[in-house]
């Protein structure tokens, strides 16, 4: 009950001085929610879309509901990488400073547009649960509740622009994703674009994201303050933690594919 008087100040004072960022949240929102619209339209007129079924298949083969969302992906990696390189690129000396509380006005309307992005992809995990499973939802919950944490407080800028930098992996899965689509699964740009999206998810996801998920947990341990609700900072390392171990996950069956399909090519 301690962290009650602390919850309440942090949603007041956000309600009271940042409340525009909650427009951009639904703004966010329904702007996927209509791109997702279009795209579906626009794809309706592929052959190749059309040859899908509506969701995936048992035997593994990508529907059109994969298809819809690998673009909208895109799209959100894409901005989410022009805004956290900016931040890390123009605020990375103020927020490095203080790497809990230090402020940047582009990290804090990008933590909006990707709670509102996360928002749209957990509707469709929870009613579209047997086509993604509990991985997605698990990856769309822990994201969702951290990006709010930090824009309410707010904290976490230079954290959560680092970890908007996970999507450069994003940007290469969505690729070989459409190689695929197309026929291409055993081509040479199918194997490149495989290691380049294997070394990127390496290089942020396991070596850099270890190292973060360490030091904004000792972080958050030692030098949060006693205004922001200790749940906030307890609920932050938990979902690193289990992020982290979420991508060991998925970079251990990435390492097996690429193997499959390097024996594959060579038989």
């Amino acid at each position: 009950m301690e962290d009650t008087p602390q919850t309440l100040n942090v949603w007041q004072n956000f309600y009271q001085n940042q409340s525009q960022y909650l427009w951009i949240v639904i703004a966010s929102f329904f702007g996927w929610h209509i791109f997702h619209q279009i795209v579906r339209f626009i794809s309706s007129k592929n052959q190749v879309y059309n040859s899908l079924t509506r969701y995936t298949t048992k035997k593994g083969i990508r529907g059109q509901v994969q298809w819809e969302v690998e673009i909208i992906s895109l799209v959100h990696s894409l901005l989410a990488l022009h805004c956290a390189v900016r931040v890390w690129m123009f605020d990375e000396d103020n927020l490095a400073s203080n790497p809990i509380y230090g402020y940047s006005p582009l990290a804090q309307t990008q933590f909006a547009i990707t709670i509102g992005y996360f928002v749209w992809d957990l509707s469709l995990c929870v009613f579209m649960f047997e086509e993604f499973g509990f991985p997605f939802l698990m990856h769309a919950s822990l994201c969702l509740i951290a990006y709010i944490f930090g824009l309410v407080v707010p904290f976490m800028h230079y954290y959560g622009a680092f970890f908007l930098m996970y999507e450069f992996s994003t940007v290469f899965l969505n690729i070989q994703l459409f190689i695929e689509h197309f026929g291409l699964r055993d081509s040479s740009l199918a194997i490149a674009n495989g290691f380049c999206f294997a070394g990127s998810f390496g290089i942020f996801r396991i070596l850099l994201g270890s190292y973060y998920t360490v030091a904004v947990s000792l972080d958050l341990y030692f030098n949060v303050k006693s205004s922001t609700p200790m749940y906030m900072s307890c609920y932050y390392i938990v979902s690193c933690l289990a992020l982290t171990s979420l991508n060991y996950y998925w970079f251990f069956k990435i390492v097996n594919r690429i193997i499959r399909t390097l024996k594959r090519k060579k038989n």
